[in-house]
């Protein structure tokens, strides 16, 4: 009876041993690699990051101002040129009397010079947006928008002699339109305008 106990407990080691190393062992290796994987892993994003945080700096560095050479500076500059053209373009344009406006893509007027709104005898808001139409004579209105919108269409001048009413008369004026790009996208019309 002890024979057969000590060859039954031999037979669950035996079992017990084979399963783990057909089971148990593994398992085991599975884990310690999968740990050392996950090790390896968190090891590797750390000098990912590390490698990665002076190139983030840098690109940090160019776009907060710093009063030098940034991006943020460079576009800050850029602005304030373009604004300084803008006015001087447009204190030459009054200084020089030459009534002058700009529209849209569509033909509404974006900015409006002071000879214009002389020549007019209109208040600059008058004469913003679409509102400048409505003090072409009624029965030239149509001619006029209709030019504007195929010039638009195609990106040539317009060239048109219409009349515009006044508070106590009506002027006949000559307008031409030149087409503005940027780049190569249209984006409205310079236009003089003189009494003809």
């Amino acid at each position: 009876m002890a024979v057969e106990i000590i060859i039954g407990g031999l037979a669950s080691l035996g079992t017990l041993l084979l399963g783990w190393f057909k089971v148990l062992q593994p398992m085991w290796d599975r884990h310690k690699e999968k740990k050392h994987n996950t090790r390896q892993l968190m090891e590797d994003i750390a000098t990912d990051v590390a490698e990665m945080k002076p190139k983030i700096n840098r690109v940090y560095a160019e776009v907060m101002p710093n009063g030098q050479s940034s991006i943020k500076d460079q576009i800050t500059r850029i602005d304030y040129n373009l604004s300084l053209h803008q006015n001087i373009h447009r204190a030459t344009m009054n200084g020089l009397k030459i009534p002058y406006f700009l529209t849209d893509e569509e033909g509404g007027w974006v900015e409006v010079g002071h000879e214009v709104s002389a020549l007019l005898s209109r208040n600059e808001s008058d004469l913003m947006g679409f509102n400048w139409a409505s003090w072409i004579i009624e029965k030239e209105r149509t001619k006029v928008f209709n030019e504007i919108k195929v010039a638009s269409e195609h990106y040539r001048k317009v060239d048109i002699v219409c009349e515009f009413f006044r508070p106590e008369s009506v002027v006949q004026v000559h307008l031409v339109l030149q087409p503005i790009y940027r780049k190569t996208n249209f984006t409205g019309f310079y236009g003089t305008i003189k009494e003809i």
